[in-house]
């Protein structure tokens, strides 16, 4: 009899502590979780405010990555995962001109993001190519299929995006029109081509990104018989046409962002 109770207090005891250590999970808070569990080399990259909710569903008033500003944000956490050693975030970042929307799996050092919807005006992506002796303006609306991050190893993007309304802003204003933008994942890295959808100026671009972020934008720049002669003046400002009438341009980098 004895010993029958002393099992019973034994399980009851353990059944108590496993309560009391899930409760513990359940509230860790949302603030808490960011400046634990965020890596160093991402955290460096990131500001925010105003945290609220848990680990597993909260809210920032606030977030910046490299000084692009998301605004306000919100997360779901599933737990589940977290048992075989991955991460499964569905987030939303959402202000009045722009919004992202993805689900995040973290697993082994390599972010995978899936099906990704991002809306953005075009001048919050130029940080992204500093030095560029070129800037643009307009509406950016993307839905990425698949987005693989290996810090150093890997970036490879799968998708297309809609330019729409674009700008050139410097070195000086031009209207240029709308635009497609395809990704394609090649190796380690990413080809990005952009092409007009007959605008004044025809444009063909490319981009080569690579896992470590590095970069190589090519394009050439055509007028089009509908182009007026401010256009056709201000494309030379980027060089001499060459016998097709084409004026190119090409730069090499590194993103701002450490990858």
């Amino acid at each position: 009899m004895s010993h029958s109770l002393t099992m019973k207090a034994v399980f009851y005891f353990l059944i108590g502590v496993a309560i009391y250590f899930f409760y513990l999970l359940a509230s860790i808070p949302a603030n808490f979780a960011i400046n634990k569990f965020l890596p160093g080399n991402i955290s460096s990259s990131i500001n925010y405010t105003n945290s609220s909710g848990t680990l597993w569903s909260g809210k920032l008033a606030g977030l910046s990555v490299k000084k692009i500003d998301l605004g306000k944000v919100n997360w779901e956490l599933s737990a589940i995962p977290l048992i075989w050693g991955s991460t499964n975030l569905h987030l939303t970042a959402r202000r009045d001109d722009a919004l992202l929307r993805t689900r995040a799996l973290l697993k082994e050092g390599q972010l995978q993001l899936g099906n990704t919807e991002l809306e953005i005006p075009v001048s919050d992506l130029m940080p992204l190519l500093y030095g560029l002796p070129i800037s643009f303006d307009g509406n950016f609306r993307a839905h990425f299929k698949d987005i693989i991050i290996e810090p150093g190893k890997q970036l490879t993007i799968k998708g297309r995006a809609v330019l729409t309304d674009v700008k050139l802003v410097a070195p000086q204003a031009l209207s240029l029109g709308n635009f497609i933008i395809q990704f394609e994942a090649e190796e380690n890295g990413t080809r990005i081509t952009i092409n007009d959808e007959q605008g004044p100026v025809a444009v063909d671009a490319v981009v080569n990104l690579s896992g470590a972020g590095r970069y190589t934008f090519k394009s050439t720049f055509t007028p089009q018989p509908s182009a007026d002669d401010t256009i056709k003046n201000s494309l030379v400002m980027l060089g001499n046409a060459d016998s097709q009438g084409r004026h190119s341009i090409s730069y090499s980098g590194v993103l701002p962002i450490k990858f």
